[in-house]
């Protein structure tokens, strides 16, 4: 067999095995990347409909936040932007408002913009609004991509805050369809199709399950083994956090002065449409604050606080929390793993402030 012959077939083999590969991902789907539409659907309308949803796994949350908002009808008295690490706070705390949890995984400057701005496209004001004040949020080099499924809204939001200097262009379709002859998500597929359950999300009226729950106020109640963690399982999460790479914070040379120019501006411009904005400075396991704050290379993340409160000073904006867990009297038992407090250490530290 001559050369050019070889090449051929070796070609017309490796492509038949691509659209193999990438024909059994699609139809597998185990990240519902590809009919997240239906899945997302599903799950909000469980949401709309007042109840609570579990099992919700492998779909885009902000994609399922957008669909909430463009789905409602109702203006929220009080909402929540934030990530993970705010998914704790419900309705229980405004028994005399209506309220929803916007927050997110992982959440970025750009996914509390783009959030907020959906709401404002539907005329909604909410009179309170609760930011997380993560310490990533002013890093330029965060890496954090979940917000270019909303890269749309956060470039109109932009031109709200009539700001025009970083409009972002949308690379999410090419990390999708990617996907599609990605061996890891080959094994992923295979996983799913072979050695998975067939479960999917289910309607339910019960707060505390074997897994997450969404409750119908945006708010989590976490999988049961999140829950019961030991304190001895705790510690080793927060260690394991601390030695590994903390990528949100990696490259973090100084406060972006452009990421602050946006995240006043959108301040500003809450507080202009009369809407009382709260900043939640989220704690940070003890084990893991203390190596933080004693690493040249996270350190920066003390200096990031001292500009939230003089800003929320000069604003007079109500701060809640710190990034240090002993200035909000919080130890080591009140947290699930490394940057996330315990359902109920939330409930003790947050009674009453908010």
């Amino acid at each position: 067999m001559s050369f050019r012959k070889y090449f051929y077939s070796v070609l017309g083999l490796s492509m038949v095995f691509f659209i193999v590969i990438g024909i059994f991902n699609y139809k597998i789907d185990p990240g519902n990347i590809f009919g997240n539409e239906t899945y997302i659907k599903g799950v909000g309308d469980i949401l709309l409909s007042g109840k609570n949803v579990a099992n919700v796994q492998n779909y885009d949350e902000r994609l399922l936040q957008k669909y909430v908002i463009e789905n409602t009808n109702d203006n929220k008295d009080v909402i929540v932007l934030g990530s993970s690490r705010t998914m704790a706070i419900s309705e229980d705390y405004f028994p005399y408002y209506t309220f929803y949890n916007y927050s997110v995984s992982s959440a970025s400057l750009e996914d509390d913009i783009a959030l907020f701005w959906l709401n404002d496209k539907k005329g909604f004001k909410p009179k309170k609004i609760i930011i997380a004040l993560d310490a990533w949020l002013l890093n330029k080099n965060n890496q954090q991509i979940g917000w270019k499924s909303l890269d749309n809204e956060y470039n109109m939001a932009l031109n709200l805050l009539d700001f025009k200097n970083n409009i972002k262009n949308n690379t999410v379709f090419f990390e999708k369809y990617k996907q599609l002859i990605s061996i890891a998500y080959l094994e992923a597929s295979i996983k799913r199709r072979f050695f998975d359950e067939k479960t999917t999300y289910y309607e339910t009226g019960e707060k505390y399950l074997d897994n997450t729950v969404i409750l119908a106020d945006g708010s989590r109640v976490f999988e049961k083994k999140i829950r019961n963690i030991s304190f001895e399982e705790a510690d080793k999460a927060a260690l394991k956090y601390m030695y590994g790479s903390n990528y949100p914070l990696e490259k973090y040379y100084e406060l972006d002065a452009e990421n602050q120019e946006i995240f006043e501006k959108f301040i500003v411009y809450l507080q202009k449409n009369d809407i009382e904005v709260v900043f939640y400075l989220t704690p940070y396991h003890p084990i893991v604050y203390k190596a933080l704050v004693e690493n040249e290379k996270y350190k920066i993340i003390d200096n990031v606080e001292d500009y939230f409160r003089k800003f929320a000073e000069t604003n007079s904006i109500k701060v809640i929390g710190s990034y240090n867990p002993y200035e909000c009297n919080l130890d080591e038992k009140d947290f699930s793993d490394g940057m996330h407090m315990r359902k109920e250490s939330v409930d003790k530290f947050l009674k009453g402030k908010i």
